[in-house]
């Protein structure tokens, strides 16, 4: 078997019908074959197969769901490690084994705290929103406490000066209640 037969049986494994097996052309001959294949392989056949499959599944869009979901549902591991790795490259711009390297020289825990995330899940990506720069790996509360504070370090130092300082209540409770009711508990 010549090289051309392996590669025509290569495309007929795959079902693979080419141009010249249109409607109503019947059988192709070697030669029709032979330039089909001559043509695919010089003038980018890659762009032609995108257009093709951009069509095909616009015109079989709830089949191609239905396989997708059914696919998910039988292989729910392999998912969620398809959707992970696909997030932190989409988001971060890591590789899962960056964000494992990561992880293992902060010792598995978040870098402001130091414990595991409580809720069981991994720890979150933390970025500069600025410049999408990775900065570490932090607890889901940590990450919201930041968030919350806006990344400012300015709010972070007064809301920690803020907790030191301690100190009385602006109000006791008996003075609160006098204030919200308008009356005054003096026994005198």
């Amino acid at each position: 078997m010549n090289e051309f037969d392996r590669e025509v049986a290569e495309i007929r494994k795959r079902g693979v019908t080419p141009k010249c097996f249109g409607k109503g052309k019947g059988n192709a001959t070697a030669e029709q074959w032979a330039a089909n294949l001559e043509y695919h392989k010089r003038f980018g056949a890659q762009d032609k197969r995108k257009e093709y499959r951009r069509g095909w599944y616009a015109k079989n869009r709830d089949l191609t769901k239905g396989r997708t979901k059914q696919w998910q549902s039988e292989n729910p591991q392999r998912h969620a490690a398809f959707v992970q790795k696909a997030q932190l490259f989409r988001n971060y711009g890591i590789l899962p084994s960056q964000y494992g390297a990561m992880l293992s020289g902060q010792d598995g825990v978040c870098a402001i705290c130091g414990e595991t995330c409580s809720r069981g899940n991994r720890l979150c990506v933390d970025h500069c929103h600025d410049s999408m720069a990775v900065r570490g790996l932090l607890c889901g509360k940590c990450n919201s406490g930041l968030g919350m504070f806006r990344d400012n370090p300015d709010l972070l130092r007064k809301a920690a000066e803020y907790l030191a300082a301690g100190g009385t209540p602006a109000f006791d409770i008996v003075t609160f209640y006098q204030l919200a009711t308008g009356t005054s508990h003096d026994n005198n």
